[in-house]
């Protein structure tokens, strides 16, 4: 079977239970070694702050 990392660009974790999220994200990042985390607050989000962290970089390492 594919390994379902292997051809995603981007990984959203969504939920209430921060232990299942933080169990996600441990598993992305073993699977990753080039990553860039980002974390968004959806009640703080700017207009544009969303677009802006999943534009891709220019000058830097991958996101």
């Amino acid at each position: 079977m594919a390994d379902p990392m292997a051809l995603a660009s981007l990984l959203l974790i969504h939920g209430a239970e921060s232990v299942l999220a933080d169990r996600a994200l441990a598993d992305a990042l073993v699977a990753r070694i080039d990553y860039e985390k980002t974390v968004l607050e959806g009640a703080e989000l700017e207009i544009g702050g969303f677009a802006s962290a999943i534009a891709p970089s220019l000058f830097a390492d991958k996101r």
